[in-house]
């Protein structure tokens, strides 16, 4: 079962949001990508961004034209393209 499978059931059973266990979510909505509980970025480019997560853990965003449109501590707005969101 994978981390993130196991940590969303966990947070679901506590009632707690998954971002107090630390977990990495990202939601994409037309072109647009909201990653939450960012660690920071690892990797930046226009056809890729690589965006580093806890123990370890790694979310690249594939696509075209794709630029970091603002970021805080926490949150990271991806805009361009995407065409694929792959864990590592």
């Amino acid at each position: 079962m994978r981390r993130n499978a196991i940590v969303g059931g966990l947070a679901e059973r506590l009632e707690v949001p998954g971002e107090a266990l630390g977990e990495l979510r990202v939601q994409t909505a037309g072109r647009t990508a909201l990653v939450e509980n960012h660690r920071g970025l690892l990797s930046l480019g226009e056809e890729s961004i690589v965006i580093a997560g806890g123990r370890g853990r790694r979310l690249t965003l594939r696509g075209t034209g794709l630029r970091v449109q603002a970021m805080t501590k926490k949150e990271m707005l991806i805009c361009g393209t995407l065409q694929a969101v792959e864990w590592d």
